[in-house]
């Protein structure tokens, strides 16, 4: 049994802490009603008002219901998460008059792990494998009459950086990798346990056209220089079946860009070499 001091201890307590709570200024703020997918568009079914002290409520939370519907959802929301001015879309790009806004399909691999953020610079390696490097090379060279082609064909994966300094506009939510691993604060959400593998990153690109260089001067021959939109060059390669593109994060201070002639992957294959001292002891 309690004893009786013991026991108005813990009633003048439990006062203290109703009086303080009572004391606490709360503010209504919209929160999603059931789990919400990047993309909704909010209807009345979407969203409630839920009471919040307001020292604890985000600068930009929503305070009424009216101000979301119709706006379009940019994160995903679990039921009782926040719904915050930030969650919203549609987004504005902040686009130069010679700039054009191109998106590109990504995963784990080819977008950085999704650390990218707005603002970032990043540089793009064009993958075309075999088989499409092959019929590349043969459109482009026709075999003559005799049967043999006119230039030497070589084959294997082949990989070539082929823009640098894209600026980064936008990086799908679901695809971001943010330092909480999800939140038990109902408040706060638990995004973070639901990055998704694959993703979309919007990048700045030049509307004017680039060189794409080929750097031969390493094997004894002439550079060659191709002028090419990279509007239409990034969007010919996303829809090739044969080819995919990867992202490659540029630091801020970059003083050089990658030049290279391409890689392919069978070059990796080497044999040994006779020495100079084997050989002549034969």
């Amino acid at each position: 049994m309690l004893s009786k001091a013991l026991r108005i201890g813990i009633a003048l307590l439990v006062a203290a802490v109703v009086y303080l709570l009572s004391q606490t200024q709360t503010v209504q703020v919209v929160v999603a009603a059931r789990d919400l997918a990047p993309g909704q568009v909010i209807s009345e079914g979407d969203v409630t008002l839920q009471a919040m002290p307001e020292n604890l409520a985000p600068e930009d939370a929503l305070t009424s219901i009216e101000s979301v519907l119709g706006q379009t959802l940019a994160v995903p929301r679990s039921a009782g998460d926040v719904i915050r001015q930030a969650h919203l879309g549609p987004w504005q790009f902040d686009l130069n008059p010679d700039e054009r806004a191109m998106a590109i399909q990504v995963d784990d691999a080819s977008g950085v792990a999704g650390v990218l953020k707005p603002g970032d610079k990043v540089g793009v390696v064009a993958l075309i494998d075999d088989q499409t490097f092959v019929q590349a090379i043969l459109a482009r060279f026709p075999v003559e009459e005799a049967g043999e082609a006119q230039t030497p064909l070589v084959s294997g994966d082949y990989a070539k950086v082929v823009i640098e300094g894209l600026r980064v506009l936008y990086v799908s939510p679901e695809f971001q990798a943010l330092q909480e691993t999800g939140s038990e604060d109902p408040l706060l959400g638990s995004i973070g346990s639901m990055k998704s593998k694959e993703g979309a990153v919007v990048v700045a690109v030049p509307a004017e056209p680039v060189n794409v260089v080929y750097e031969f001067q390493t094997f004894g021959a002439e550079n060659v220089t191709m002028p090419v939109n990279p509007v239409e060059l990034l969007a010919a390669l996303q829809m090739s079946d044969g080819a995919r593109l990867s992202l490659f994060l540029v630091p801020p201070n970059a003083e050089v860009s990658i030049r290279t002639s391409g890689f392919f992957v069978p070059a990796m294959v080497v044999f040994p070499q006779p020495s100079e001292q084997a050989e002549e002891s034969k």
